[in-house]
């Protein structure tokens, strides 16, 4: 079965509607915390007590368990852990992974979601 563009249900075009203002959202988060000719991903955000701060809190906002969050956005549990304690420091995607969780959780459990179906 093909699909044309102009055959989009409503539902996708709601979905693809809010992915791109997650990502408009994610861009100007970046942009906010880059440092002057920066990469966009804030200097303090990997492996010490700023970026475990940043995590623990971004998952006590969504009232998750380590477990639970760790599960609904697709991350090893045990290494969610090592970000929470400092004893590990995340990768540039897992940093903007984290970014764009905090821009907008709901659409981002939606989306990882829909891609461990696939």
């Amino acid at each position: 079965m093909t699909h044309t563009h102009n055959s989009k249900t409503s539902a996708e075009v709601d979905t693809l509607s809010q992915i791109y203002e997650t990502l408009d959202a994610v861009e100007k988060y970046l942009k906010d915390r880059a440092p002057d000719g920066g990469s966009g991903i804030p200097e303090n955000a990997g492996g010490h007590p700023d970026f475990a701060s940043r995590v623990r809190g971004l998952r006590g906002k969504l009232a998750l368990s380590q477990a639970q969050f760790a599960r609904r956005y697709g991350l090893d549990l045990a290494t969610l852990r090592g970000w929470e304690q400092g004893r590990r420091q995340p990768d540039t995607a897992n940093k903007t992974l984290i970014g764009v969780i905090e821009a907008n959780p709901a659409v981002m459990a939606t989306l990882i979601a829909k891609s461990s179906q696939v």
